[in-house]
C-alpha cells in the first residue's frame, strides 16, 4: 500500500496516464509527436500497407487456432493447406479493395498508404510463404490437446509507483503456448528480418508480457519467445534473454519506464500535477509542437502521418 502523501496527485480520468500498454509506452519512447497524433488527439492517418499486413496476418492466426461455423457444426483449424491460404488471400483481397479493416470480415476499411513501388505484388509473395509455412509447422499444436495454445489473451495488472500511485498494465499476448513443465509466450512478428543479439536485449515490451503473465497465471512463463512465421519454427522462433534470477530487478525497472512516460506526458498535458506553473490546456490546447517530434529518425517515412 503506498500512502498518499509520497503519491504525485494526477488528473482525474486521465486514461493516458493512468492505463498503460507495452505497445503505448513504446510508441511514446519512438516518437512522442507520434504518441501524441495516435493516443492523444486520435488522429486519423492512413495505415502503411506493411502495418496493416500484420495486423491481418495476426488476425489469420488466431482464426487458425478458433472455432469456427461451418455447414456440419463447430470445428477447429481447415481442411487443408490450401484452404487457409485460400481464406487469407480472399481476406487481403477485400482489405486492398476496401471491402474490410485488416483486423477481419466485417471491420471497418482503411486507407492504405503503400511505401515503395512493387509493395503490393512483395506482400501477396510474402503471404503465400508466411500463411504455407505457418500452417505446416502448426499442425501437431492444432491437433494436441495438451499443446494447444492460448492465443490473443488480454492480460491486466496493478504495479505500484511511489511517485504516481498505482498503474494499471493492459496487454495482448498473441500466444500462450502450453510445452513440457510449464507454459511460454511466443509474440509473433510478421517482418522479414530476424533480430539482433542487441534487440533482443533491449526489447522491453517482453518484460511487460513476462510480469503480465505472472500476475495472472501466479507463476512464471518458462520462456518468452519471438515467433517469425516467415521462417518456421526451427529457424524463426527466438528466445527473448529474461535471466530468472533478475526479475526482480526488471520489475523495478518497469516502474522506473511508466513512472518517466507518466511524467513526460504530464509535463505537456497536466504540468499542474506536478506543481508546475502553465495555463490550463482548456484555454491553449495542445499543439503539434508540444510533443516533440523524434529528430532524425530514419523510420519517419514509414510513420502514417508522414507527409
Amino acid at each position: 500500500m503506498i500512502s498518499e502523501d509520497r503519491t504525485e496527485k494526477l488528473p482525474r480520468g486521465h486514461r493516458t496516464i493512468k492505463h498503460w500498454s507495452p505497445s503505448n509506452i513504446e510508441l511514446l519512447w519512438e516518437c512522442p509527436r507520434k504518441y501524441e497524433y495516435t493516443i492523444v488527439q486520435e488522429r486519423d492517418a492512413p495505415t502503411n500497407a506493411s502495418l496493416a499486413f500484420g495486423l491481418f496476418l495476426h488476425g489469420c492466426f488466431k482464426r487458425f487456432f478458433n472455432q469456427r461455423e461451418t455447414k456440419k457444426g463447430p470445428k477447429i483449424g481447415y481442411k487443408d493447406r490450401q484452404a487457409f491460404v485460400g481464406q487469407g488471400a480472399q481476406l487481403w483481397r477485400q482489405i486492398l479493395e476496401g471491402q474490410c479493416g485488416p483486423r477481419g470480415f466485417g471491420t471497418p476499411p482503411v486507407k492504405m498508404r503503400w511505401l515503395y513501388l512493387g509493395q503490393e505484388a512483395a506482400l501477396w509473395n510474402r503471404l503465400f510463404v508466411i500463411l504455407s509455412v505457418f500452417w505446416e509447422d502448426n499442425q501437431d499444436y492444432l491437433k494436441d490437446k495438451f499443446l494447444f495454445p492460448m492465443v490473443e489473451k488480454r492480460l491486466t495488472a496493478k504495479l505500484p509507483s511511489f511517485r504516481f500511485g498505482e498503474y494499471e498494465i493492459i496487454g495482448h499476448v498473441d500466444r500462450i503456448q502450453p510445452v513440457a513443465g510449464g507454459k511460454e509466450i511466443w509474440d509473433y512478428k510478421t517482418g522479414q528480418n530476424l533480430p539482433s543479439g542487441e534487440y533482443l536485449k533491449q526489447h522491453q515490451a517482453m518484460a511487460f508480457y513476462e510480469f503480465l503473465f505472472w500476475q495472472n497465471f501466479g507463476h512464471w512463463p518458462l520462456a518468452v519467445k519471438l515467433y517469425y512465421p516467415h521462417y518456421g519454427l526451427a529457424k524463426g522462433l527466438i528466445r527473448v534473454p529474461l535471466p530468472p534470477d533478475h526479475r526482480e530487478e526488471r520489475i523495478e525497472q518497469l516502474v522506473v519506464w511508466l513512472d518517466e512516460a507518466t511524467r513526460s506526458v504530464l509535463e505537456v498535458m497536466e504540468p499542474q500535477a506536478l506543481g508546475e506553473s502553465r495555463p490550463s490546456r482548456f484555454l491553449y490546447p495542445l499543439s503539434p509542437g508540444r510533443f516533440i517530434k523524434q529528430p532524425g529518425d530514419p523510420k519517419c517515412w514509414l510513420c502514417d502521418f508522414h507527409k
